[in-house]
């Protein structure tokens, strides 16, 4: 889902802020999920090791 855009010239409706807000806290927490598992994977993995 995106979020709705301004009008050209306008301000968006008080409908279309809070619509907003709410698609964007459900995003924002997704990313986060993400970020979270990102890390884990790469804290997980062991480190390489340098040749020699």
């Amino acid at each position: 889902m995106t979020p709705a855009k301004k009008p050209r010239g306008g301000k968006p409706t008080a409908g279309q802020k809070q619509n907003n807000r709410e698609i964007n806290s459900i995003r924002a927490a997704a990313e986060r999920a993400i970020a979270h598992v990102k890390v884990r994977r790469i804290c997980s993995l062991p480190m390489p090791r340098a040749s020699r």
